[in-house]
């Protein structure tokens, strides 16, 4: 893996994409906070704890634009910032998907303020969707 990080760092310090970037892109696991913080000169913030929470709380705090992940514990927030896709981020034209709170809620006939419930109730990251298997069948 460090033979595509590195090239990928050289060349975003020197202000440039990498050339194939999109077979190429990929950032180090154990690595990034060093490298953001000492090579970027990047604020690094780390959770001891379960960090969807902090990480919009932080967002509100700081007026960010979004946040830029792939965990649908972020639809369920009500907040104003932007939950964009990761997973469908193109890099080279910096284009992404939208996921959009108000037309999830709507698309399964609830209201946004009801999102978390919904959540505790189909599963996440803390209920696993497993264990509500029978509470499911008692429902329907």
């Amino acid at each position: 893996m460090t033979e595509n990080v590195y090239p990928t760092f050289d060349s975003l310090k020197k202000g440039a994409l990498p050339r194939n970037m999109e077979e190429r892109f990929c950032l180090p696991n154990l690595q990034t906070k060093h490298i953001l913080k000492n090579v970027f000169n990047c604020e690094v913030i780390t959770s001891e704890k379960e960090a969807d929470e902090e990480i919009v709380i932080l967002a509100n705090e700081m007026n960010a634009m979004g946040i830029l992940g792939q965990d649908s514990d972020y639809v369920i927030y009500q907040t104003r910032v932007l939950y964009l896709s990761s997973q469908h981020l193109n890099i080279s034209k910096l284009t992404t998907m939208v996921y959009d709170r108000d037309r999830f809620a709507t698309h399964i006939g609830i209201q946004v303020t009801q999102l978390p419930i919904f959540a505790v109730l189909a599963g996440n990251d803390i209920i696993n969707r497993d264990d509500l298997h029978q509470f499911h069948r008692w429902v329907s």
